[in-house]
């Protein structure tokens, strides 16, 4: 407390990246997959609605802080396109990640280095637009965010 006041709760840049691109990736997984993932198992519900979520999360957190820095990040475009970059690094993350727990909990033999190529392609085609549009609105409404902090 400061005379009297509850100082208020800040977050870093790095965690409000983190936690926008999470919320993002827990919303596009779960109008995609919680249907089918909550009918087949936890498992399932790991591979196909957390991991996803961690991954967005993950990425934001590492390169989502550009986004509210306007000397780095300017105009909207450049922000559009930063958005997408992010998507595409939480893809790359989340099938390194998708291949790890579908490895721990199979028990056939699996080809780590093929599995995460398959992962990412198919994630890519299967996937890719609905994250990038997610990843470019969420990287719009971080800029947004940074310019009337600025004002």
């Amino acid at each position: 407390m400061h005379n009297g006041k509850p100082k208020a709760f800040r977050l870093t840049s790095a965690a409000l990246a983190a936690i926008s691109f999470g919320a993002f990736g827990l919303v596009v997984s779960c109008l995609m997959f919680l249907v089918p993932a909550s009918k087949a198992g936890p498992v399932e519900i790991g591979l196909y609605i957390a991991i996803p979520t961690l991954s967005a999360a993950l990425a934001g957190f590492l390169r989502g802080t550009a986004l509210l820095d306007l000397q780095i990040v300017s105009n909207y475009l450049q922000a559009l396109l930063h958005g997408i970059l992010v998507s595409l690094l939480a893809l790359v993350i989340h099938s390194v990640l998708f291949t790890m727990l579908y490895a721990a909990t199979t028990t056939g033999e699996v080809h780590t280095l093929a599995f995460v190529v398959a992962a990412f392609g198919i994630g890519v085609i299967a996937t890719g637009p609905v994250i990038f549009v997610a990843g470019a609105l969420c990287a719009l409404l971080l800029h947004q965010m940074a310019k009337n902090r600025s004002n």
